[in-house]
């Protein structure tokens, strides 16, 4: 990467680990506040409303990435149409969660209220997320991280305000949503638009098309990056998912790392489909996950360091020392996924996006009948093996499917290459708390 797009990931990186700070703080304050049953509802509500999020606003954030990446289309006209858009699909998520909410509420689960109040977030957060794809497919980098600091640190606010003595979870639903609209207002001076008009139809159709369907697949990666969750929430009961919900908001963290260098690949991917440019784009990708994974060895490494101190201080707490295990299991799953995982993600902004959703609905409804099966028969340590290992056969199918389009022998050798020091990584990480 050059020195720009170096400056650039280190402020995406910045952004997302105050983003990843807020998330774990959040669940830690909830958890230590409110215990591990009250927690398990929240975790359940959270992931739900983050879903929602994403369902409806679907294919917005992917197709503002794409028109803003283009230099030829007049981005005033491109941000008007996408906030009309968010508008009415926001309206209709959020009239969705409510009626959800009403439900569970008439039928006495505490979860109805918490859904009606983040309902009201629904709306500016599908019309933030189409403006920070503007911002990101402009390559405005370090506008995006300053806003999503700013998000992240209202947030932070919340968690601080609703921890407390006396405040109720319903009051950090009803800030969450608040920081929401807050954000919202934040992008809409930071976007820069132009008083340009003259965008055609053909063209409009053509990205929405393509937008759509990125869209779907996005949606296919937010369930399958929270269908545990919700499957462990429904078998395992609250308390079990507390616990697992404050596990996996820390086991995310290379998601993060993943996510900030996408950010700055994803216009480059673009461009180079653009102009049907093979080895212009497999350049991109073998950076891409050089540096990712490099990044995730490193921190995997780090915290095998550190697990045996901490197996013992939670010991001492009277915490079960099969935590520590379930924990380096997910921290290695969600770091496969985050290294050669995320090379399906690329092959979508290269815009084959039709193999990749086989691929995702595949492993959504594969993914759900493992963890059902692993919760049922041994818990929580079986169902972070399982992750563990699905997430690895998911990331041998992206690099199947990259050699499909692409050079099949350098995509293996790029495989080969950085998957060897990631599947090592994690088995020392896996073999420290079993042998302490």
């Amino acid at each position: 990467m050059n020195g720009r797009a170096d400056g650039g990931f280190y402020w995406s990186l910045g952004a997302t680990t105050v983003q990843a700070a807020y998330g774990a703080s959040l669940f830690g304050v909830v958890g230590a506040r409110y215990g591990l049953e009250d927690l398990g509802h929240f975790v359940w509500v959270f992931n739900a409303w983050l879903l929602c999020i994403v369902a409806v606003g679907f294919g917005n954030h992917q197709t503002a990435i794409l028109m803003a990446a283009d230099p030829d289309l007049p981005q005033d006209q491109v941000r008007r149409a996408g906030l009309a858009a968010g508008v009415r699909a926001g309206a209709v998520g959020a009239a969705a969660l409510a009626a959800l909410g009403g439900v569970w509420l008439v039928l006495g689960d505490s979860r109805g209220g918490l859904l009606l109040i983040l309902s009201a977030g629904v709306v500016p957060a599908v019309m933030g997320r189409f403006l920070s794809g503007c911002l990101i497919g402009t390559q405005n980098v370090v506008r995006f991280a300053q806003w999503s600091v700013a998000k992240a640190v209202l947030t932070v606010i919340a968690v601080v305000l609703a921890a407390w003595p006396g405040l109720s979870l319903a009051l950090l639903c009803g800030l969450m949503a608040g920081a929401e609209g807050l954000g919202l207002l934040a992008l809409l001076r930071l976007y820069p638009g132009e008083k340009v008009s003259g965008v055609t139809p053909a063209v409009v159709c053509h990205y929405r098309s393509l937008g759509r369907k990125m869209g779907l697949s996005t949606v296919l990666a937010e369930a399958i990056a929270r269908v545990d969750v919700l499957v462990v929430g429904m078998v395992l009961g609250t308390t079990a998912t507390g616990l697992y919900g404050l596990l996996t908001s820390f086991a995310r963290l290379p998601l993060l790392l993943s996510q900030s260098h996408l950010r700055l690949v994803v216009p480059a991917l673009v461009a180079a489909w653009r102009e049907d440019d093979l080895a212009s784009a497999l350049c991109v990708l073998e950076r891409a996950v050089a540096h990712i994974t490099r990044c995730l060895v490193a921190g995997i490494l780090l915290l095998a360091v550190a697990v045996p101190w901490a197996g013992r201080a939670l010991a001492e707490n009277g915490v079960d020392a099969e935590v520590t295990f379930v924990f380096m299991a997910l921290f290695g799953a969600f770091s496969v996924q985050a290294g050669l995982g995320s090379l399906g993600a690329m092959l979508t902004s290269w815009g084959r996006v039709g193999a990749q959703l086989v691929r995702q609905a595949l492993f959504l409804c594969g993914l759900s009948v493992v963890v059902a099966v692993a919760a049922v028969t041994a818990g929580l340590p079986a169902v972070a093996v399982a992750l563990l290992a699905a997430y690895s056969l998911y990331a041998v199918s992206a690099a199947f499917l990259i050699g499909r389009f692409f050079s099949a022998p350098q995509v293996w050798r790029l495989f080969a290459r950085w998957g060897a020091p990631l599947a090592a990584a994690v088995t020392v990480s896996l073999l420290v708390p079993l042998g302490g």
